[in-house]
């Protein structure tokens, strides 16, 4: 049991290291304020993109976990899709931010609200990601 929930959280870290890698090379990459790009890190919409791309893997990976187990016909399709609506909803949060964002909606509020946005679904992908991969994983 400890070898499967390992290999889980394996693959769920990996997905989240690969999902917010290009975050650092972008800021890594970022121009100095002294060149002609005017706006900081934080007032693009990258974020915000990243946090969609991890709320989505995080459906991908719990529906994968339901599908896959074979116990999965004695759980209640209303609980199922109560859990599948948090990532759910993350996405359109997300993708609704990032809008707002690329049309210069900037200021401490949007900072804060993607911040957020990309901690949850970290937290999301770990939980329920993990879930999903851990039920998957079981045979």
């Amino acid at each position: 049991m400890a070898n499967k929930t390992r290999d889980a959280l394996f693959h769920i870290l990996l997905d989240v290291f690969f999902a917010v890698l290009p975050l650092p090379v972008l800021w890594w990459c970022w121009p100095s304020t002294g060149l002609d790009k005017h706006l900081l890190f934080i007032d693009i919409p990258e974020i915000s993109m990243i946090s969609c791309v991890l709320y989505g893997l995080t459906i991908s990976r719990l529906f994968q976990g339901i599908m896959g187990d074979k116990d999965s016909g004695e759980r209640s399709g209303v609980a199922v899709a109560a859990l599948g609506l948090i990532p759910l909803s993350g996405v359109i949060f997300s993708v609704v931010l990032a809008c707002k964002i690329s049309f210069g909606f900037i200021g401490a509020f949007p900072h804060i609200l993607q911040i957020l946005n990309l901690v949850f679904a970290v937290i999301s992908m770990l939980l329920l990601g993990g879930y999903g991969v851990s039920r998957s994983t079981q045979t």
